[in-house]
């Protein structure tokens, strides 16, 4: 990563690395700074990404999509059922 001498770090596209947690707390901290320096117009631009950011950083430390309460293993069987075309059964019955 790319630190000058200043207090804020320098952080370049190219400095992002792989989808790590990390990378998106760093983007996220980016994103503030420019909130805070930004015009009317591009706050509303730096608050998306801000927004964007934390859901990504929820999603990779649970595992899970945010806002969910439960996983997939935890539904009903009627919200897991998957519908199949009756002819395509067919051909997994003749097997």
């Amino acid at each position: 990563m790319n630190i000058a001498n200043s207090k804020d770090p320098v952080l370049k596209v190219t400095d992002l690395g792989p989808a790590t947690a990390l990378n998106y707390q760093f983007s996220l901290k980016g994103a503030e700074r420019a909130y805070r320096k930004a015009d009317a117009d591009d706050k509303k631009v730096t608050s998306g990404m801000e927004s964007d950011c934390e859901f990504v950083i929820e999603w990779l430390n649970s595992g899970r999509r945010p806002g969910k309460k439960r996983g997939i293993e935890r539904r009903a069987g009627y919200e897991r059922e998957i519908l199949l075309d009756p002819i395509r059964m067919k051909a997994f019955a003749c097997d």
